[in-house]
């Protein structure tokens, strides 16, 4: 039989990075301690005791919630239909997807530990519907990734041409002010050709 801490590893790609087995962080039903083997001859259950500090080795009780807060309560597994009535309340909370997917594991393990494999079968349905859901997510996720990146290139190379077309409206600019002053000078040139050969020409007749 798989211990609870081989499902959390089996899922670890669907619930994200949140911590397990008493830290401080994720949703509070991740916060179960996954340290209980569910085979009960071989490692039995081991209550954790008042006063113990969360996270403790010294305890591997499925039941222990080390975070209460934010933990969905009323989720039940005596019935098929307390388990069904559990998934509605899982889906209805509000919760963030994986916070979903960690309270369902947790359900269907303890539902596992007390041979009700009917009802863990109810929140194994959920649990396989919601990996599909992950799945789905991710492309989703991906297909916004896509259409960001191709918005940002886009956006880079109206960038560029923008800034093209403004190095080109410079460099005509700058083309048409040379030629505005060599005609300048042009013209200063034959200006003073002009009056140097009058010069000489009224100094020619005065001689």
């Amino acid at each position: 039989m798989k211990t609870f801490l081989t499902y959390l590893d089996e899922y670890a790609n669907t619930l994200g990075t949140y911590a397990t087995g008493g830290a401080s962080t994720g949703p509070g039903m991740g916060q179960y301690v996954p340290t209980a083997d569910l085979n009960a001859k071989k490692n039995p259950r081991i209550p954790r005791k008042k006063g113990q500090p969360a996270g403790s080795d010294k305890h591997s009780d499925l039941y222990t919630d080390e975070n209460p807060k934010g933990t969905i309560h009323g989720l039940k597994f005596a019935t098929v239909q307390d388990a069904k009535a559990s998934v509605k309340k899982i889906e209805g909370s509000g919760k963030k997807h994986a916070h979903k997917i960690q309270a369902a594991i947790a359900m269907e393990q303890r539902a596992k530990e007390m041979g009700k494999t009917a009802e863990a079968g109810v929140y194994r349905a959920y649990i396989e519907k919601m990996k599909k859901k992950t799945k789905e997510m991710q492309k989703e996720s991906e297909v916004d990734d896509a259409r960001e990146r191709k918005k940002r290139a886009l956006s880079s190379f109206n960038q560029q041409i923008q800034n093209a077309k403004r190095i080109d409206s410079r460099n005509k600019e700058r083309e048409k002010d040379k030629k505005e002053r060599d005609k300048e000078r042009e013209q200063q040139t034959k200006e003073r050709e002009k009056q140097s050969k009058d010069r000489s020409s009224n100094a020619t007749t005065q001689s």
